[in-house]
């Protein structure tokens, strides 16, 4: 609940009419969160997750699970602060993203089984749980396609993550202007 917070508490009049742009209103407000003391110990805690099953992929395949963590997480982040913004109260953000994400990290890749064929490539492009299996598990390592499935997530993701923060800063700006 980022922006949900000044909004419940008229608090973000107040924060509107300070001197600052909207990308100097959402980067701290974005900062806050990651910096967090919670933030701060998850965020360690998956780095040693990340240590401990890399070690056994090696390191090419470490860094493919890294970035698809922090991307798979940044984009959760990303999108329930944005989620926060246009929501009016904090429930209402909270089912919002979290319905989003586990749509898209679970229940896209499982229809996309479903409707196209068992081992369908679309779930691994489209959520990082199925890229992380294919990463991880011996059993699916040799798969052809997991480096381009990885290209496109990252691709796919980090475009979403972008479009995401634009809107922040364009949604912050038009409530700015119309109060």
């Amino acid at each position: 609940g980022l922006f949900v917070h000044e909004r419940e508490g008229r608090k973000m009049d107040l924060l509107l009419t300070t001197p600052l742009t909207a990308w100097g209103i959402v980067r701290p407000k974005l900062a806050a969160g990651i910096v967090a003391p919670e933030s701060l110990g998850v965020l360690g805690l998956g780095a040693c997750f990340a240590l401990a099953w890399g070690s056994q992929v090696g390191v090419a395949r470490s860094l493919m699970m890294l970035v698809t963590s922090a991307i798979a997480l940044g984009f959760a982040y990303v999108l329930a602060a944005a989620a926060s913004l246009y929501a009016r109260t904090l429930l209402g953000a909270f089912l919002f993203a979290a319905g989003t994400v586990l749509f898209l990290y679970y229940g896209a890749p499982w229809m996309g089984d479903l409707l196209f064929e068992a081992d369908s490539s679309l779930g691994p492009v489209v959520s990082p749980a199925a890229l992380l299996d294919r990463l991880c598990f011996p059993s699916q390592r040799d798969r052809p396609d997991t480096a381009g499935a990885f290209a496109l997530q990252t691709l796919l993701y980090g475009t979403t993550i972008s479009l995401l923060l634009a809107g922040l800063a364009a949604r912050v700006r038009r409530i700015a202007a119309h109060p």
